[in-house]
């Protein structure tokens, strides 16, 4: 599965087959679904977590290991927050 990736955070994942060349994707055939990710953003949603894993007094981030579901998203959430200090 490849990832498109559009202004605001939108997605979408492509399922095909896919010809790779030098480890770059050159070309998707038979493409067998979609799945459309609209991006919603929710202000001070994480407020809360921010004062648990920030040391504000350091300006640094505490050892923290983020773990949810699958199907919940986890990766960059530690750019979001490194981006708040």
């Amino acid at each position: 599965m490849d990832l498109l990736q559009f202004r605001g955070g939108h997605r979408v994942g492509i399922t095909g087959n896919v010809i790779i060349d030098k480890g770059k994707i050159i070309n998707i055939s038979d493409i067998s679904s979609l799945n459309i990710r609209i991006a919603k953003q929710i202000l001070g949603c994480s407020s809360d977590v921010l004062k648990e894993i920030i040391n504000y007094e350091e300006n640094t981030t505490y050892n923290t290991l983020i773990v949810s579901p699958p199907g919940v998203r986890k990766n960059n959430n530690s750019k979001r927050y490194n981006k708040a200090t």
